[in-house]
C-alpha cells in the first residue's frame, strides 16, 4: 500500500503525518457510513454528509501522526491542517491516470 508523508503545525510545533492508501472495503465502508439516505414521499434521495467523510477518511487513512488518532483529536485540527490532510488523502486514492 502506498503511503505519503505531510507536514503539519501542531501544538505550535512542525510534525509529520503518515497517510496511507485505503483498502477497496475502507472506502466502501467510508462512502456507506456517509451516505444518508432520505424518504420524500415515495423517493428515496441520498445525500453525502462531508463531515462525516472528511472525519472519518483521515481517520482511516492516518498511520502515524504527532497526535493520538481519534476522531476528536481529528476534529480539533487547524482547519487548514485538517483541509491539506484530506486534499492530499484524497490525491493519495484517486485513481492513476493512465496516458
Amino acid at each position: 500500500m502506498k503511503t505519503k508523508e505531510v507536514e503539519i503545525t501542531h501544538n505550535g510545533s512542525p510534525g509529520k503525518v503518515v497517510l496511507q492508501e485505503l483498502t477497496f472495503g475502507d472506502k466502501n465502508e467510508l462512502l456507506e457510513q456517509a451516505t444518508e439516505n432520505v424518504f420524500r414521499g415515495d423517493k428515496m434521495e441520498s445525500k453525502m454528509n462531508v463531515r462525516i467523510l472528511k472525519e472519518l477518511g483521515l481517520l482511516k487513512g492516518i498511520k502515524k501522526a504527532p497526535f493520538d488518532i481519534t476522531t476528536d483529536n481529528i476534529r480539533k485540527l487547524r482547519a487548514t491542517d485538517g483541509e491539506k490532510l484530506y486534499k492530499e488523502l484524497d490525491k493519495l486514492n484517486s485513481p492513476e491516470k493512465k496516458d
